[in-house]
C-alpha cells in the first residue's frame, strides 16, 4: 500500500512539473490607454503544449489574402502559410507569432473559465470539442477574416483582449440558446446584448473591439440608447457602409480583399436594409445591464445577469401572465424586452430578496420602455 501511494504521488508530481509556471508580459489598450501587465501562463507545458480543459490547440499562420471565386462569400479561399511559434521562450517579443499565440491562449482560457464558472450554477456548459481548436493569424487589416475560431492580428495595430472575450462569448451564447431552446424576437439581438455585457464586464471596460478596428467600428455599451430600436441605423446594410468608411483607404485598392468583400455584400443591399444587425441592436440590452453593473458592482451584477439570462426561455412561456399587452400586441412565447425585465426581477428576488427591483425598473424605464406593465 505504501509503495502504491508513493507511485501515485510521484505521478502527480511528475504531471505538475510538466506545467510551465513563468509569466508573460503583454501590452494592451483599454479605454484609450496602453499599458503593460504580467500574466501567469501556467497552462503551458515544459514542451510548449497547452494543458487546459478549455483550449486544445493553436494553429498559427501568415494570412496573405482572401479570394472569393464566382463572387460568392461561401467560396472564400484563404491564401495563408503556416508559421512556427514557441511558447517556451523566456522573452516573447511583441508582434511575433509566439506573442499573438500566447496572448490569445491566455485570454481565451480566462474568458472560458469566466463563463464556465458563472454559468455552471444554473446550467452545466458543454462547449463542442471542435471549438477548442483555434487559428491565430498575422495579417494587414483583414478583420473580415475573423470568426469565432480565427483570430487575426495586424502588426500595425494595438491589441485588446475584448475581441477574444467576444468570440468566446459567442460559444457560450450558442450553447445556452440551444440548451434552453430559447426563441428570440428580432434576430436574437437580446441574446447578443447579454453576451456583449459579459464581454465588457470581463474586460472591465464598456468598449468592444477597441484597438482591433478603427474607432467607427468600436461599440460602447455605456452610450444610452432608447427604444424603439433605430432600424435605419441597426441594420446589416448600415453596418457594411460603416465598414466601408472605416477602411476607406484599403477599400480604394480595387484588388484588396476588403474591396472585394464589401462589393459582394453590397449586392444584397435591399435585403440587408431590412435585416436587423444583432450586434448594434444588442447594445439596447447591453446598456441597461451595464448601468446595473455600475450601481451594484461587477461581481454581483455578473451573477444576477447570468441567472436572468439562463431563465429567459422558461420566462418567455409565461409572458402573458406577467406582461399587460397593448391592444393588438402579439405576446407569445418568444423572448422580448419584457421577458428580460421579468427575468431580472425574478433572479433578483431569488438571489437578493428583491433589493434591486426598483433599480432594475428605473433603468429600463429610462430607456423608454413601459416597465409598469411588467408585474
Amino acid at each position: 500500500m505504501k509503495q502504491l501511494t508513493f507511485i501515485l504521488v510521484a505521478l502527480i508530481l511528475s504531471a505538475c512539473s510538466n506545467i510551465k509556471k513563468q509569466k508573460f508580459t503583454e501590452r494592451i489598450i483599454k479605454d484609450g490607454v496602453e499599458y503593460t501587465q504580467e500574466v501567469k501562463i501556467d497552462f503551458v507545458t515544459e514542451t510548449g503544449e497547452i494543458d487546459s480543459p478549455y483550449l486544445n490547440s493553436i494553429h498559427c499562420t501568415k494570412l496573405n489574402s482572401i479570394s472569393f471565386p464566382e463572387n460568392k462569400l461561401q467560396n472564400a479561399v484563404k491564401d495563408q502559410e503556416v508559421i512556427p511559434y514557441d511558447l517556451t521562450k523566456s522573452d516573447i517579443k511583441s508582434g511575433t507569432a509566439s506573442y499573438y499565440a500566447i496572448f490569445t491562449a491566455y485570454h481565451f482560457i480566462q474568458a472560458s473559465e469566466y463563463y464556465n464558472n458563472l454559468m455552471k450554477e444554473f446550467v452545466e456548459p458543454n462547449i463542442k470539442d471542435k471549438d477548442k481548436n483555434i487559428t491565430v493569424s498575422i495579417a494587414d487589416q483583414m478583420p473580415i477574416a475573423n470568426n469565432n475560431s480565427h483570430f487575426v492580428y495586424s502588426q500595425k495595430g494595438k491589441i485588446s483582449p475584448s475581441p477574444i472575450y467576444h468570440k468566446v462569448g459567442h460559444r457560450y451564447e450558442a450553447f445556452l440558446r440551444e440548451y434552453t431552446k430559447a426563441k428570440y424576437q428580432k434576430n436574437r439581438y437580446i441574446s447578443i446584448g447579454f453576451m456583449e455585457y459579459f464581454t465588457t464586464s470581463l474586460n472591465n471596460s464598456p468598449l468592444i473591439f477597441e484597438g482591433e478596428v478603427p474607432p467607427l467600428m468600436v461599440r460602447d455599451v455605456s452610450i444610452k440608447l432608447s427604444y424603439p430600436i433605430n432600424t435605419e441605423y441597426c441594420n446589416t446594410y448600415r453596418s457594411i457602409l460603416d465598414l466601408k468608411e472605416a477602411y476607406s483607404d484599403i477599400y480604394k485598392d480595387e484588388n484588396s480583399t476588403m474591396h472585394h468583400y464589401i462589393d459582394i455584400v453590397l449586392k444584397s443591399k435591399e435585403t440587408l436594409k431590412y435585416l436587423l444587425d444583432t450586434h448594434s441592436a444588442g447594445m439596447y440590452i447591453s446598456y441597461p445591464l451595464w448601468k446595473i453593473r455600475e450601481t451594484i458592482g461587477a461581481k454581483k451584477a455578473d451573477h444576477l445577469i447570468m441567472h436572468a439570462w439562463t431563465m429567459l426561455a422558461d420566462e418567455a412561456k409565461n409572458n402573458t401572465n406577467f406582461y399587460e399587452a397593448n391592444n393588438g400586441e402579439n405576446v407569445d412565447d418568444t423572448i422580448d424586452w419584457y421577458t428580460v425585465v421579468h427575468a431580472l426581477l425574478k433572479a433578483d428576488q431569488i438571489d437578493h430578496n428583491g433589493e434591486n427591483k426598483e433599480l432594475i425598473r428605473t433603468i429600463f424605464t429610462s430607456i423608454n420602455l413601459p416597465v409598469e406593465r411588467v408585474q
